[in-house]
């Protein structure tokens, strides 16, 4: 009875969601005309809201296929009005009707600190009612900064919408994360089981990453990937397939080569030019970011070294993922499948190519102290803790058309880290980021759930569970989940001498939520603080007095903070 009621609610709510398409269908007319006649952002804005709202509606169907697929077509106005509306703010950017992303809107004095004291005295106000993201305050002095106006025009939903297009299901954390790592030129690697996806979704990454950006590096001679230094110095990226038969090929020089580049070092080799009777230096420099896969199955194990300078992501091996993508292979095999529009696709590789390319940037990120503290104590944080700021701040220059920035004449830029980076890469990346960090090895939770419901468990006991998840599961494998969890703590064993030891659950994996307003009021003291005339501007873009708003990755706009009554009061004032 109760399934019954629940598919009726369900069927309700598409039926309601699929009346609002519609009406959006009729007006197309009318609002194709609002468009046209806009003369500023602030007016496209408020049809983009609205389109938003609509175009959100998908997600709340994304774990319903049957439904999703039903109403994908039906979406189709919502995403051409958008493109419209990306036209048009291009238009008025060029025509400078309005103030655009990278234009400039106020100028400040960078202001260092007079005394440590002295931030613990910041003083607040009352917050004034002035509309999210319109604030502009008039300031004179040394240094331009600039803001964007509105919302960035490429967004994690559209990003998300160019991975379903190309048949991703499921992993979108790891789509996003990975997009984020690949603009960051950071070290990463998709760790899975052989089959589940690992190269296919990196493939979906690539395709979007203009061409001569990636240089595949794959099993070679020992000293070959040397000589082809000058083509790899003119990549951003470095691809590795199949990461274990680079770095397993008892190739010295390629796996030093990887730890260099892993480290931001240059990788440096004599050799001898006969010819001309001298010494030629071949280099390849540290600049690249390095991203990999591996299967689980192989029993190779990477240097240490360079497991300290690459995080790990992993592609989700259950039994309802294996199902989800066998539906979504059939669905696409009808005439009327979903492909994205051209347009959102050239934003999207263009938009890739601006993040890539990005001007050397620092990043000031408000949030740090807070964000440290919530971290688990053990000797790996010190290095871990790293790729959580990163990927923040490569978070913050994905939305960099919606970030404040300061241009200092002569020297680097200091891009602002708003709530909403930490927010997004809190929910996307913190339960890897936590296993990672506690060495937890893959599939250790679904594994650490077995140990919880037996009372003690050999590895074969373990193994015969583990195969009616995955079947490709190896029992080899099995037995290093299990000694992994023992050497990270969250299980025992009774018997280290015998050869069938009993394993136990010991503990489970727990880290320390976040308290959104205790972040949010630290990262205002910190900028009122240190940067007291850019506090009212940066604050004033992402809070009023009903709240500190962010939006998801799935273009939903959520009140981390309700009820904001302060904001920061600028010294001197």
């Amino acid at each position: 009875m109760l399934q019954a009621s629940q598919e009726l609610e369900k069927l309700y709510s598409s039926i309601v969601d699929r009346r609002i398409l519609d009406e959006l269908a009729v007006r197309r007319g009318v609002l194709e005309e609002r468009i046209a006649s806009a003369e500023t952002e602030q007016e496209l804005g408020d049809i983009r809201e609205g389109l938003n709202k609509i175009i959100g509606l998908f997600g709340k169907w994304r774990n319903d296929w049957i439904t999703r697929e039903y109403l994908r077509p039906h979406f189709a106005p919502a995403y051409e009005l958008r493109d419209l509306i990306d036209k048009k703010a291009q238009t008025l950017v060029r025509t400078k009707k309005v103030i655009g992303a990278n234009e400039p809107i106020i100028e400040v004095l960078y202001s260092e600190p007079e005394s440590t004291d002295e931030r613990t005295q910041t003083r607040f106000r009352r917050a004034p009612e002035y509309a999210r993201g319109s604030f502009e305050p008039d300031i004179k002095t040394t240094e331009t900064v600039r803001t964007g106006a509105g919302n960035s025009r490429v967004t994690f939903q559209e990003l998300l919408e160019y991975y379903h297009s190309k048949g991703l299901v499921g992993e979108e954390s790891t789509a996003i994360i990975q997009t984020l790592g690949a603009i960051n030129l950071m070290g990463f690697g998709i760790k899975s089981l052989s089959g589940s996806g690992k190269s296919y979704t990196l493939d979906m990454l690539f395709d979007l990453i203009p061409e001569g950006m990636v240089y595949r590096m794959e099993l070679s001679s020992n000293a070959a990937e040397m000589y082809n230094a000058e083509k790899i110095n003119h990549s951003k990226i470095i691809y590795i397939p199949e990461l274990q038969k680079a770095m397993g090929s008892k190739n010295p020089i390629l796996v030093e080569v990887l730890k260099n580049i892993t480290e931001g070092k240059s990788a440096r080799r004599l050799v001898r030019d006969q010819s001309a009777r001298t010494n030629l230096e071949q280099i390849i420099s540290g600049e690249q970011g390095v991203i990999f896969t591996l299967a689980v199955e192989n029993a190779f194990d990477y240097d240490t070294e360079f497991s300290r300078r690459v995080f790990l992501l992993q592609t989700d091996v259950s039994r309802r993922q294996t199902d989800d993508i066998l539906q979504s292979k059939a669905g696409r095999r009808h005439a009327n499948k979903y492909t994205q529009s051209s347009q959102v696709l050239y934003s999207l590789r263009e938009h890739m190519r601006a993040c890539i390319e990005f001007p050397e940037t620092e990043f000031e990120n408000p949030f740090a102290e807070y964000i440290s503290q919530r971290i688990p104590r053990n000797i790996r944080a010190r290095t871990y803790i790293d790729y959580f700021f990163d990927l923040i701040e490569a978070c913050a220059k994905f939305n960099y058309q919606n970030r404040i920035t300061i241009e200092r004449p002569g020297g680097r830029n200091i891009m602002f880290v708003d709530l909403e980076d930490v927010y997004n890469i809190k929910e996307l990346y913190w339960p890897e980021f936590i296993k990672s960090l506690m060495s937890v090895p893959i599939f250790g939770e679904e594994t650490l759930d077995i140990l919880k419901n037996k009372n003690g468990a050999t590895a074969q006991k373990v193994y015969e569970e583990l195969k009616e998840i995955q079947p490709s599961f190896t029992f080899a494998y099995t037995e290093s989940v299990l000694e992994g969890l023992v050497d990270s703590g969250f299980a025992t064993k009774n018997d280290y001498k015998t050869r069938s030891p009993v394993y136990s659950f010991k503990q489970g994996i727990s880290s320390e939520e976040f308290d959104w307003r205790a972040c949010w009021e630290s990262g205002m003291a910190y900028v009122a603080h240190y940067y007291p005339i850019l506090a009212e501007a940066w604050a004033g873009k992402q809070a009023t007095v009903d709240g500190v708003f962010v939006t998801n990755h799935h273009a939903e706009q959520i009140n981390l903070v309700p009820n904001n009554k302060l904001l920061p009061m600028p010294r001197g004032v």
